[in-house]
């Protein structure tokens, strides 16, 4: 099985952030060396259309053995074509891949163990996707629509009614971007990154850190410092 891990040169909530300095060492460094210490994949690749990027990655000990085509690295690309463009360009030199793994630069708290807890659900479901999901701190009934002139609406995805208290909503779970298992056959074959056998792998808020932002930046310096020590 091989890793993918998506990083693009350009950002443009927090510029150059998959370069930016956490803990004494590069954003991405810490993705790569937790996707090494797994001791899982047969190659851990970086696709990237930026040269800093690809010197960095290589100095941290992943692959990137092609650049990624200016095309698929803009505002608009789709995630899913950068990961098919990725996995066909090792199937050129390997051949065909049954599963793949993709992690994101941005969720740097995530560990070692994570990904290995995540492989053995992915394995033992004989899953579709394995997908790393945190629970929500508030009520997805909880979310509202706020429009130009300031009035309040609720969203069609949200149940309209009366209020509860917090520990009476059923709990929801969102994609935190750390961990993704995907079949080979059933991404090229799906629109969607779920299918009938499609499981979460749970993780806590504390790891659980997207970086977007400079605020996410701090919160996620602030959370690494505290979990070493330091």
């Amino acid at each position: 099985m091989i890793a993918l891990i998506p990083a693009r040169g350009g950002s443009q909530g927090l510029p150059k952030k998959n370069i930016l300095p956490l803990n004494g060492k590069p954003l991405i460094a810490h993705t790569i060396e937790a996707v090494l210490g797994s001791r899982i994949f047969s190659q851990v690749i970086v696709s990237t259309d930026s040269g800093e990027i690809a010197d960095i990655s290589k100095a941290a000990g992943a692959e990137v053995p092609f650049l990624r085509p200016s095309a698929l690295a803009q505002n608009e690309s789709l995630a899913r074509d950068v990961y098919l463009h990725a996995l066909g360009e090792v199937e050129k030199k390997s051949g065909p891949q049954k599963s793949f793994g993709v992690f994101l630069p941005t969720s740097p708290l995530r560990s070692a163990t994570d990904i290995v807890e995540a492989h053995q659900l992915f394995l033992s479901k004989e899953a579709d996707s394995v997908i790393s999901m945190t629970k929500m701190e508030k009520p997805i009934n909880w979310i509202k629509n706020v429009g130009a002139d300031l009035k309040i609406t609720t969203p069609s995805f949200s149940q309209p009614g009366a209020a509860k208290n917090r520990q009476d909503e059923t709990s929801c779970y969102i994609p935190n971007g750390a961990i993704y298992f995907f079949r080979s056959d059933f991404f090229r074959s799906s629109e969607s990154y779920y299918g009938e056998q499609s499981f979460a792998y749970c993780m806590p808020p504390e790891r659980s850190v997207d970086v977007d932002s400079q605020l996410d930046f701090d919160w996620a310096t602030f959370l690494m410092k505290r979990n070493h020590g330091h």
